[in-house]
């Protein structure tokens, strides 16, 4: 999944937000998978609540960043309802990053990966 967010940014292109596909399609399996629940375990967040933590934040980032919305409510209602879910539990919401400094890490990231490409 991450792997196709980051293709979604662009990283060895000018135009961020324009493969998207990749992203759409990994994000349709967690959707599928959450299939309305609360949590990918039920109720109570567990373990792979934690390991796919980052997808909320580090997606706000990447749709502000290319300028395309990917965690669309209407497109994956059980993911975007999980991703509210998961940044409002107490001891993740009091440890999120500010959203200015993912998206200006994201900017230096791509830099770094756009300056690998052009000695590709």
């Amino acid at each position: 999944c991450k792997e196709a967010v980051w293709a979604a940014i662009g990283p060895c292109t000018n135009e961020p937000g324009k493969n998207v596909e990749p992203a759409l399609a990994a994000l349709r399996v967690l959707d599928d998978h959450l299939g309305g629940r609360k949590f990918f375990s039920g109720d109570t967040i567990g373990y792979v609540d934690l390991v796919a933590g980052w997808i909320p934040r580090w997606m706000a980032a990447v749709e502000e960043f290319a300028g395309t919305k990917l965690l669309d409510p209407q497109r994956f209602p059980s993911l975007h309802a999980w991703a509210c879910n998961f940044l409002e539990v107490p001891i993740i919401k009091d440890n999120l990053a500010p959203q200015d400094k993912l998206v200006g890490r994201m900017k230096e990231y791509r830099e770094i990966y756009l300056a690998k490409c052009a000695c590709s």
